[in-house]
């Protein structure tokens, strides 16, 4: 198997895309034939490092489909020639052309509009949420245990983030911010007074931002899987794909892939770690799929 990086040059990006349009119809066609090549066209990953929680979900992809080969056939990874906006990807993989599988979190609308593969890709770790807060603001938030407590303070979230439904449908306070980069700045000037980040995220942002700490002994919970979708109707491929994660979930190889991830194993470390309070909050799009496995 091979991953590949298309050359990304403005003046051939029509002709790639639709090109990459090409290889995404010749997907349908190949799942399920172990005669045929399968090429699948994924999203721009930046940074290819197996210890990068990004480029997690292409290894942990290209391991499944691994285990499948046997099966189903040889297959082909293409990256697309460069990002393009989550939305705009979302529109290609609905129209069948130039990506043929995502990644992101779970809610009613995008399980409505895509196939979701229901095996959660983070094992629940996207599900427990630490408080990023200034160091210095630590004994405010010492004595919070409910939701009530919580409510005391502003919540800091992206106008975009499933979180911030989950936030606005549990009444807690908050201030938006339209990108990811205004995030430490506008929590360091006191806009607002947490972020509620992901275990497996918070890792790097104490890592190379000085200053500030996870709030002890407190977590929010709400249901937050990530899936890899398809289109809806290429029942073929999500079945392939889920056949394969079952198969790294049984011989152990999914394990070894996710805690080679250093924010993974952080994440994990720290929720065993913690004894925490935590505060149960209603996530109103999330999904109940009772044959939904998390490893």
């Amino acid at each position: 198997m091979r991953v590949i990086q298309r050359t990304n040059s403005n003046c051939l990006i029509a002709l790639l895309f639709c090109l990459l349009a090409g290889a995404s119809a010749v997907a349908d066609q190949d799942v399920g034939g172990n005669s045929k090549h399968l090429t699948l066209v994924i999203p721009f990953v930046e940074i290819r490092d197996p210890t990068d929680t990004n480029y997690f979900y292409v290894a942990l992809l290209d391991l499944a489909l691994s285990k499948t080969v046997a099966q189903d056939g040889p297959y082909e990874l293409v990256h697309m020639p460069n990002y393009l906006g989550t939305e705009r990807m979302r529109l290609m993989l609905e129209q069948g052309a130039g990506v043929d599988i995502l990644w992101s979190t779970s809610n009613r609308q995008r399980e409505n509009r895509f196939l979701a593969v229901p095996v959660d890709l983070l094992r629940g770790l996207n599900a427990y949420r630490a408080l990023l807060i200034d160091e210095k603001r630590v004994a405010e938030f010492e004595h919070i245990k409910s939701i009530d407590d919580l409510k005391r303070f502003r919540v800091g979230s992206g106008d975009h983030w499933q979180d911030t439904q989950v936030l606005k449908h549990n009444a807690l306070p908050l201030v938006g911010f339209l990108d990811y980069e205004t995030m430490m700045p506008m929590l360091k000037f006191r806009r607002f007074d947490y972020a509620s980040r992901g275990l497996h995220e918070v890792w790097k942002e104490l890592e190379y931002s000085e200053g500030f700490i996870i709030a002890p002994n407190i977590l929010l919970h709400y249901k937050l899987p990530v899936h890899y979708f398809v289109r809806k109707n290429n029942h073929a491929l999500a079945d392939r794909i889920y056949r394969g994660l079952v198969k790294t979930i049984e011989d152990g190889s999914y394990y070894d892939l996710f805690y080679n991830v250093p924010s993974h194993k952080y994440g994990y470390d720290q929720f065993k770690k913690m004894n925490s309070v935590v505060i149960e909050l209603e996530n109103p799009n999330a999904t109940i799929k009772p044959h939904m496995i998390t490893p």
